[in-house]
């Protein structure tokens, strides 16, 4: 299915919490659109989480935890194209904060995969098992 990206601003600016939508591109995962609430979880402002995975949201992710992601990311790419993962980020008061990602595949938009992903905190439920 194609995809048009003011549509795809504006459903995610109508879910409730915490989303995202990312594009694809090749070893690179552009952000297309985020909730105003989602850098919440990494601590930086909306404008500040915005410019910092700008170029590529690969630069959040703590680099150990990448593999795991990426391997995530092209489960999500198969049928049925949904998959979980947890994985930890860049935080701004800490070193890292966990994650829980839940991920769909909605289409292509210019040709590239677009997931939209859906995060939850899982610092809590991590730190006790760190």
């Amino acid at each position: 299915m194609g995809l048009d990206l003011q549509e795809i601003k504006r459903f995610i600016q109508w879910l409730p919490g915490n989303s995202a939508a990312y594009q694809l591109r090749d070893s690179m995962i552009k952000l297309l659109a985020s909730s105003p609430r989602m850098s919440e979880i990494s601590g930086f402002t909306q404008d500040e989480y915005v410019r910092f995975v700008a170029d590529d949201v690969w630069n959040i992710v703590i680099p150990s935890d990448r593999p795991l992601l990426a391997s995530a990311i092209q489960r999500c790419l198969q049928p049925p194209y949904e998959e979980e993962c947890i994985y930890r980020i860049r935080q701004k008061q800490q070193e890292y904060a966990w994650v829980h990602a839940r991920a769909r595949k909605i289409g292509l938009l210019e040709g590239y995969p677009v997931i939209l992903v859906v995060f939850h905190s899982a610092s809590e439920e991590n730190v006790a098992h760190a």
